[in-house]
């Protein structure tokens, strides 16, 4: 019986040993993900050079995940090996392993210290941007373009949107929200928001993330991502976009702003799913919706 568990122990050792030396050192090693949309695959090594400061850090935490593993596959094989052959045990092995694991599991404390500590400070970063003015009423949608680089996760509703090259990383994505504009321009509010080691870092960081959108007359196309360096690693960048509208203008909300359209105030308290395929008006009090029985509470033609 007991060589029977030596053999069972040492083949499975040796097959998570063969597994774990396979994921952690392949140039193509793959992280699963599972979601109500299914189970994702995406390059591990691509994304964590994406977070990581350095590749030498990257690494650094692949040996000590391979010690926190690998120690107890180790000790898998070797208690195998004493069933099967019916060696004694030495204590100094196993004191050996324990101290590896234990020096595994102090540095990956010390490097999620390190790399936690690359997101303590926060800054924020605001930028107005003007837009023809001319029109009464403006059409808003999201800009129907491919995410450029290659993808790294990408959900299938769209929601959430992770590409790269071997210049930037492409994050998504963005919010809109709509506020009353106390002068007779429409303009668009970009508040770019980074973390950082510092208020310093995390400065820069908001600084470097470019964001795009289109108009072309009365149709203003959101795209559905930011973009920034790759040098600035991923350090939680976000955009939230406020179209202010003058007193009197209408917009239209295309159906394709689902996932862009994000807590917009309005005087019916309509919900922002509700809010899409219908035209809305700013009143003194507010967004009206134009001509929409569906909706109950006061309406444009209450003002």
């Amino acid at each position: 019986m007991g060589k029977v568990l030596g053999i069972f122990l040492l083949v499975v050792g040796i097959v998570l040993a063969f597994s774990l030396l396979a994921g952690m050192f392949s140039s193509n090693m793959l992280l699963y993900t599972f979601s109500t949309d299914g189970v994702f695959a995406m390059d591990a090594q691509e994304l964590f050079l994406s977070v990581f400061s350095s590749e030498s850090e990257f690494n650094l935490v692949k040996i000590a995940l391979f010690l926190i593993i690998g120690i107890p596959v180790l000790a898998l094989i070797y208690s195998g090996i004493k069933l099967l052959f019916g060696i004694k045990g030495h204590t100094g092995i196993g004191k050996v392993l324990g101290i590896l694991w234990f020096v595994g599991i102090a540095g990956a404390i010390i490097l999620s210290i390190k790399i936690g500590s690359e997101f303590k400070s926060e800054s924020k970063v605001s930028e107005y941007q003007k837009i023809n003015s001319d029109y009464a009423e403006y059409v808003l949608e999201l800009n129907q373009i491919d995410v450029p680089g290659d993808e790294l996760i990408s959900s299938s509703d769209n929601s959430f949107i992770l590409h790269y090259d071997k210049s930037n990383i492409y994050y998504g994505i963005p919010t809109l929200n709509i506020e009353r504009s106390f002068t007779d321009s429409l303009t668009i509010r970009l508040v770019k928001e980074s973390r950082g080691s510092s208020k310093k870092n995390s400065s820069e960081n908001a600084k470097n993330i470019e964001y795009e959108f289109q108009q072309q007359g009365e149709l203003l196309s959101f795209n559905p991502f930011i973009s920034f360096d790759r040098q600035h690693k991923i350090r939680g960048q976000e955009v939230q976009l406020t179209l202010l509208l003058p007193l009197g203008k209408s917009v239209y909300l295309d159906e394709s702003l689902r996932e862009l359209l994000y807590d917009v105030e309005n005087v019916t308290n309509t919900l922002d799913r509700d809010m899409l395929g219908k035209k809305w008006v700013m009143t003194e009090k507010g967004l009206a919706c134009l001509k929409c029985p569906d909706i109950e509470g006061e309406s444009s033609g209450d003002f």
